[in-house]
């Protein structure tokens, strides 16, 4: 009979602690520091955190914008204790939770009060600081918080920490060779590394590499070491998160010749001078900063040349009739065949716009500042004889510059194929004892373009970046 009566008393007393729970509301909660959409999904995880620890039961917030609407009362801006007491009461409930989340520096806060509506008297305050991201506010600070309004938690203040001192974390991926984060802020070391001298206290680890990323809180004791293996997801974010990366190669290229008018003369019966290509070759270097922006720099060398007259052959022009006193358009006979050839060496910086982005094809525009060093003149085919020549040097932008660079999967290795038009243009220039001795060539404005006025080209490119084992 004993035994009974005592388990009917703890039945019954378990059945009054269901039935004595406090209905509350949660007001949300006012931001300072951070936005207002943070502010809503920070409160609906207190109301949600409330409601676990079994100690209160939680007005739904539509069921309570539905009661305060019908009353006529505007709950944006109540923040006084006037306003709180005056919802509670409309609400019909005996105790309400207000309070706020502000951000200073690197450093959350959490402040949330419960007061009693018949009294107005606060019956609890509890803070919660979190040196940590937003995302561990979310999930621990919003969790304390709740415990302490409950009694299930000490309500001391201060920011998370399991006592003084520090420890370490060895943090391993899957894959390796990813980035990693300490709290949002980058470390500058790769997977497999060892965090160390972390302080003691609850941590937010985010490990990154290309598309793929992983998260994990840990907890750090004082002098001790955890280990944490991290698996990389593929990323559903519309903007992966971006990495910067240098990448240099080299460089092969075609380009058009010159056009007509632009050369001292031509091949006897021949009205302009002969089409051909020229070629180029040289090394690229880019830094790719952002994900829409990029920086590129190139060394190149141009050779182009057209036919002038062949060996024992003429050249003719109406500069030669000049030259002859308008009395003859042909000189020669040539000793060998004979080529206007124009040969250029420069240095280009630039930027590059990428407005698409995907992992493997990156489109890109871009427009280039140059110094060029450059000769022209009359060689022979193996440019070792000369009937005149001059140089000289020239600084001009290139505007339109435009291709796609095409990767592997780690976006290690690639391939770039690019087109450039437009070209600087030499003017002015003379060339002295031109063809016989005595006479000069001189271009009077019209010039030409200092390599092919278009240039069609390809590039071998390496990264920084690593690879995915």
């Amino acid at each position: 009979m004993k035994y009974t009566i005592t388990i009917i008393l703890l039945f019954l007393s378990m059945v009054f602690a269901q039935t004595t729970k406090q209905r509350i509301a949660v007001l949300q909660l006012e931001a300072d520091g951070v936005s207002d959409k943070e502010s809503i999904t920070l409160t609906n995880r207190l109301r949600s955190e409330l409601a676990k620890t079994g100690s209160f039961t939680i007005i739904e917030r539509g069921e309570m914008d539905e009661i305060l609407k019908e009353q006529g009362f505007q709950l944006s801006g109540c923040t006084s204790e006037e306003c709180v007491v005056e919802a509670g009461r409309l609400l019909n409930i005996r105790q309400i939770a207000t309070g706020s989340i502000g951000k200073v520096g690197a450093l959350y806060t959490v402040a949330v009060r419960l007061i009693d509506v018949e009294s107005g008297e606060i019956l609890k305050t509890v803070t919660e600081d979190c040196q940590c991201p937003i995302e561990q506010v979310l999930t621990n600070s919003m969790r304390n918080a709740a415990l302490k309004l409950s009694g299930r938690m000490r309500t001391d203040t201060g920011i998370q920490s399991l006592g003084e001192g520090s420890g370490d974390i060895f943090i391993k991926t899957n894959p390796s060779g990813a980035d990693i984060y300490l709290d949002n802020i980058q470390t500058g070391k790769t997977s497999p590394a060892t965090l160390q001298d972390i302080s003691a206290g609850q941590h937010f680890i985010k490990v990154v590499k290309e598309a793929y990323i992983g998260t994990k809180s840990v907890t750090v004791n004082a002098n001790d070491l955890i280990t944490e293996t991290i698996t990389l997801e593929q990323t559903t974010e519309e903007n992966p998160v971006f990495k910067s990366y240098f990448s240099g190669g080299f460089n092969l290229l075609l380009h058009n010749g010159l056009w007509g008018g632009t050369v001292p003369a031509y091949p006897e019966n021949e009205p302009t001078p002969l089409n051909y290509n020229g070629y180029g070759f040289g090394v690229n270097a880019d830094y790719r900063i952002f994900k829409y922006f990029g920086v590129h720099f190139d060394i190149n060398y141009y050779n182009r040349k057209t036919a002038l007259a062949q060996n024992g052959g003429y050249a003719e022009s109406d500069w030669v009739w000049e030259m002859n006193d308008y009395d003859q358009r042909l000189v020669g006979p040539f000793e060998y065949d004979a080529f206007y050839t124009v040969t250029s060496t420069g240095a280009r910086l630039g930027v590059k716009v990428f407005p698409l982005q995907n992992n493997w094809f990156d489109p890109w525009v871009g427009i280039y500042f140059g110094y060029y060093t450059w000769t022209a003149g009359i060689y022979s085919s193996d440019n070792k004889k000369t009937y005149g020549n001059t140089s000289g040097s020239l600084t001009s932008p290139t505007y339109l510059n435009f291709g796609a660079d095409f990767w592997n999967k780690d976006k290690t290795f690639g391939l770039t194929v690019f087109c450039e038009l437009g070209a600087p243009v030499v003017k002015n220039y003379k060339i002295e004892d031109c063809i016989r001795d005595g006479w000069t060539f001189t271009d009077y404005g019209e010039g030409f373009h200092l390599f092919g006025f278009y240039r069609l080209g390809v590039s071998l490119n390496f990264t920084t970046l690593k690879p995915t084992n």
